[in-house]
C-alpha cells in the first residue's frame, strides 16, 4: 500500500488525498507504526466497515472479530492520525427486540469509537447468500424502509452531547448555516462554539 501511495502522488502531483476501504481483520494485523506510516505516506480518511456492535450479528455476517475487536480496529487507526469514517448497516438484526437490541449495541460502540464521520446503510438482500436463503425459508424478516428510519434514538441536551454522534441537523440562526450534519461526531470544539454564540445548551439533540 506504500508503494501504491507513493506511484499516486508521483502520478498526481497534485492530488490532495487518497482514502480507502479497511476491514477490521488486516487492520488489527498491522502495527501502531505500519499505520502510522501510511498516514505519513499521504492515506487520508479511510472507512471501515463495522457494521454493528453486536457480537451475535458480528459472528451472523462473517465479519471475522468480535465487538471488542472492531472497537480496538477503529480505534488504532484513528490513533495512527487517519480520519476515520465509520459504516454500520440498519435492519441487519430485523425487526423487534433483536432490531432494538443491535441499535443499542451499535450505538454504544459508535460512541466509544467516536469516529469523525458515521454512514448508516439498508441491509439488502443479495441472491444466493445464506441470509437470504433465511428469507426464502422464513426464518428472518427485513425492516421495511420506514422501520429503518426510525429506529430508536436518543435526546440529549446539547451541552451534553460531546463525543455522541448526531442524528440531526444542527443549524442556528441566524445565520441557518449547518454547524454539524446527521452522521457527523460532535466534537468538544463544536459544543463550545455553541455555547460561545449563546445557542441554547439545553436544546434536546437526536444521536
Amino acid at each position: 500500500l506504500l508503494t501504491i501511495l507513493r506511484r499516486l502522488y508521483e502520478a498526481f502531483p497534485r492530488l490532495e488525498r487518497v482514502t480507502t476501504y479497511a476491514g477490521p481483520i488486516s487492520t488489527l494485523k498491522k502495527t501502531p507504526e505500519e499505520l502510522k506510516a501510511l498516514h505519513a505516506g499521504g492515506l487520508g480518511r479511510v472507512y471501515l466497515g463495522v457494521e454493528t456492535g453486536w457480537d451475535t450479528l458480528l459472528k451472523k455476517v462473517n465479519k471475522g472479530v468480535n465487538a471488542q475487536q472492531m472497537l480496538e480496529a477503529g480505534l488504532r487507526l484513528k490513533e495512527a492520525g487517519l480520519e476515520l469514517w465509520a459504516i454500520v448497516m440498519l435492519g441487519l438484526a430485523g425487526p423487534g427486540e433483536a432490531s432494538a437490541t443491535h441499535v443499542q449495541k451499535t450505538v454504544e460502540m459508535i460512541n466509544a469509537m467516536a469516529p469523525r464521520h458515521l454512514s448508516a446503510m439498508t441491509y439488502m438482500p443479495v441472491e444466493g447468500t445464506p441470509m437470504y436463503q433465511d428469507i426464502l425459508a422464513g426464518r428472518f424478516t427485513c425492516l421495511t424502509p420506514r422501520e429503518a428510519l426510525f429506529a430508536p434514538r436518543e435526546y440529549l441536551p446539547l451541552r451534553e452531547c460531546t463525543g455522541r454522534i448526531s442524528a440531526q441537523q444542527i443549524a442556528p440562526y441566524p445565520p441557518g448555516i449547518p454547524v454539524v450534519a446527521p452522521g457527523e461526531l460532535v466534537e468538544k470544539k463544536t459544543v463550545a462554539y455553541f455555547e460561545g454564540i449563546g445557542y441554547n445548551m439545553l436544546e434536546d439533540i437526536e444521536v
